[in-house]
């Protein structure tokens, strides 16, 4: 993505200093960010922050629902249960028990995750059982929780860092509705407060708190297919809405030995956060000025911004230096497909805008084969509420940075292609019904079987698999025993071609459909790599040989060898820089993106399925508890959580010219390791180092000598 920083200031005191620096950090327009006080993409780095990552329940729920609460007449055993269910010393009726109390949310099972950002450090670390603060990954950090609830960091050079401003945060259904899960109530971030450096100097971060609240529906779709009881639930479309309440503090000062910086705040207040709530009041930056002790200004920036739009944009930076010359910073960005409102449904599955779709707050259900991935109970007459989730970059670059034009008249531009995975094994693609709803799309299909018993009573063979795979298979079979007709259709392994019940008969295949006494089955079938037998019998009954009906054709698909997919965001394909003289100097880059070369976890899935249990009264009156076919719910957003980004590129090649001829850098960088180990239901928030994820390992430079590219540099990190 590009990264661009402008430094503003440079705060010394003693021998420490702190930077103040305009920061841009974006790599394609997500619906449902926000922009930040100085625009989008745009921020202030000044100081730093710990933010707080709830799992499951809040460690230190209020109510006493959180691992570390011991309120009186709560449950203070979150820790204990859970160590003795992870140690396998709770029976079965207990795991069951505990399982349902953590699902109801009355008791915690995940510690916290807290990200910390601040000076150059960046890690995470939790609470463990014993409410030890545990370091990932391992530093020279102490880290203290304090009475207030804030947190004291000391540096290995004994500097203290106090993050007192807690921004609090509420998410919780609107009054009188139940939660799918557990309200958060506390701070979501701490912002640095104050410095106190190992020499005795002071650094004090003064913000002022803005308030904001807003609300979002979602929505899911429930279908049950047909259900052996009346009174099982049936298909359903749920919407859910959340309130969300945050405590927004926006720096006013920072004060220190030799002065202060002053942020200067709009008089207007942003239109972009009043198109979800007219009744929010957020202004925006609009200069920083720096002051010696007498309240004299020695250097100051204005921010021009435009205020008007679907987004906070930052237009401008103007330094005004004393009596030094005007130097300004102006800034343009990509346009001319417009920018969507927040949380606007037209985005792709990583929350890129694609432009595909519906507006806000609809039924918007992704796009995929959910045939396929309910085994065949999904409704085909619910198209209406599908919405294509690919990716498009004509879209999603959409408010990103296109040009800086610099005070000495030169100009970057930067220039962007679609983040995209090249598949080096198809089926990871097409086997997916979540990333692609046509796998002819990426391939073709051949026939493996297609025989009636129209000319013969008695139809046998066989068909190979050279990989497992799914294959689609339709039969028929007439059955009409009043004129003595059943026919027969099966399926079943070489090694056992007499297996009963069929592979087309077994339970985890939804039975044949009646329809005019022709039974029918269409549907996708998993199957290993092997041999598999067929056979097709007219009709069973001897007394009617020239009855009956009996038809089955398979096809498998192949893939291309080769599938390029679009994934979320942008990537910098060039960057162009002129110094307003003449010179230009072009940088391209080149990605390796295939799946072997690439981390790629982010892999939406929109279908959780339940099963669930009624009562059905039985003759003699009394209620049986009975089991239902299983629900399938459909979600509008990814039931998988995602960390990180869409996707990671572990080889990366910049030309120093637009064709690469006068040299090249080669390098390699570290990918980042989910240490979750948890790929199924229940899906749970994973444990991924993003901080090593990016990091170099190794870089190779070659330049031009003697009209040819050589080896001049690089090394391992």
């Amino acid at each position: 993505m590009a990264n661009v920083s402008i430094p503003l200031f440079n705060l010394k005191a003693g021998s420490f200093s702190v930077p103040v620096t305009l920061s841009y950090h974006n790599n394609g327009l997500k619906n449902d960010d926000l922009a930040s006080w100085a625009g989008l993409g745009w921020d202030i780095q000044a100081g730093g922050l710990i933010t707080c990552e709830q799992r499951g329940n809040f460690d230190f729920d209020i109510s006493g629902d959180g691992m570390f609460t011991t309120a009186p007449g709560t449950n203070p055993n979150s820790v204990a249960a859970l160590n003795k269910y992870l140690s396998g010393q709770m029976s079965v009726n207990e795991a069951y028990d505990w399982m349902e109390s953590v699902i109801r949310g009355d008791v915690d099972a995940e510690y916290d995750v807290y990200h910390y950002n601040f000076m150059g450090h960046t890690g995470n670390f939790y609470f463990d059982g014993n409410q030890n603060i545990i370091c990932v990954p391992k530093c020279d950090l102490k880290i203290s929780r304090t009475a207030e609830g804030g947190f004291t960091i000391f540096d290995e050079k004994g500097n203290e860092y106090d993050f007192g401003y807690a921004e609090a945060s509420t998410l919780a259904p609107p009054d009188g509705q139940l939660a799918s899960r557990k309200s958060f109530h506390s701070a979501a971030s701490y912002l640095l407060g104050r410095i106190i450096t190992s020499e005795n100097r002071t650094f004090t971060f003064v913000g002022a708190k803005y308030p904001m609240t807003y609300s979002r529906t979602s929505y899911s779709f429930g279908v049950t297919g047909t259900q052996p009881y009346t009174e099982c639930p049936g298909n359903s479309q749920s919407p859910s809405t959340m309130i969300y309440t945050l405590d927004n503090y926006l720096l006013q000062e920072i004060d220190y030995d030799e002065g202060k910086v002053v942020f200067d705040l709009s008089s207007d207040m942003r239109q972009d956060l009043r198109t979800i709530n007219t009744n929010i009041n957020i202004p925006y930056l609009t200069g920083v000025r720096l002051l010696d002790n007498q309240n004299n200004v020695h250097d100051a920036y204005s921010f021009s911004c435009d205020n008007t739009g679907n987004r906070l944009m930052l237009n401008s930076v103007t330094r005004k230096n004393g009596t030094a010359p005007s130097e300004k910073w102006s800034f343009d960005y990509y346009a001319g497909r417009g920018i969507p409102a927040y949380f606007d449904m037209k985005k792709d599955h990583w929350g890129y805008c694609n432009g595909m779709g519906i507006g806000t707050n609809v039924l918007a259900i992704p796009l995929a084969d959910y045939f396929t991935a309910t085994n065949g109970v999904w409704v085909s007459g619910i198209q209406s509420i599908y919405v294509d989730r690919t990716s498009d970059v004509s879209y999603s670059i959409q408010g990103v940075l296109h040009h800086i034009t610099f005070p000495t008249g030169g100009q970057t531009e930067f220039n962007y292609e679609q983040n995209q995975i090249n598949f080096i094994r198809p089926s990871d693609l097409t086997s997916n019904p979540f990333l692609t709803t046509d796998a002819l799309a990426y391939g073709q299909t051949q026939t493996l079987v297609d025989v009636t018993t129209d000319d013969n009573p008695t139809v046998t063979g066989t068909f190979i698999l050279t990989t497992d795979q799914t294959v689609d298979v339709l039969a028929t079979k007439e059955y009409d025993p009043t004129s003595f007709v059943a026919s027969s259709c099966y399926i079943n392994p070489n090694a056992n071609p007499n297996a009963n019940p069929s592979i087309l008969d077994l339970p985890t295949v939804d039975s044949w459909t009646l329809a005019a006494g022709v039974y029918t089955q269409h549907r996708p079938i998993f199957l290993t790599a092997g041999t598999y037998s067929y056979t097709l019998i007219r009709n069973t009954y001897d007394n009617n040989p020239g009855g009956g009906h009996a038809t089955l054709n398979v096809s498998a698909f192949l893939p291309d060898p080769n599938i390029v997919y679009p994934l979320g965001g942008c990537r910098v394909s060039s960057i162009v820089s002129s110094d307003g003289l003449g010179k230009t100097i072009t940088k391209r880059y080149v990605y390796q993106d295939g799946s072997d070369k690439v981390t790629f976890r982010n892999i939406p899935n929109y279908l959780t399925v339940s099963n669930v249990n009624v009562d059905v009264p039985s003759g003699d009156g009394a209620l049986l508890c009975q089991q239902c076919n299983p629900a399938y719910i459909a979600h509008d957003e990814s039931v998988v959580p995602f960390a990180g980004n869409p996707i990671e590129y572990q080889y990366v090649t910049e030309y120093s010219d637009a064709d690469g001829t006068n040299g090249r850098t080669d390098y390699v960088f570290n990918a980042d390791v989910d240490f979750t180990g948890i790929t199924g239901a229940p899906h749970i928030p994973r444990w991924v180092t993003t901080w090593r994820g990016g990091l170099p390992l190794d870089k190779k430079v070659f330049k031009k000598r003697w009209n040819e590219l050589r080896p001049d540099g690089g090394g391992n990190f």
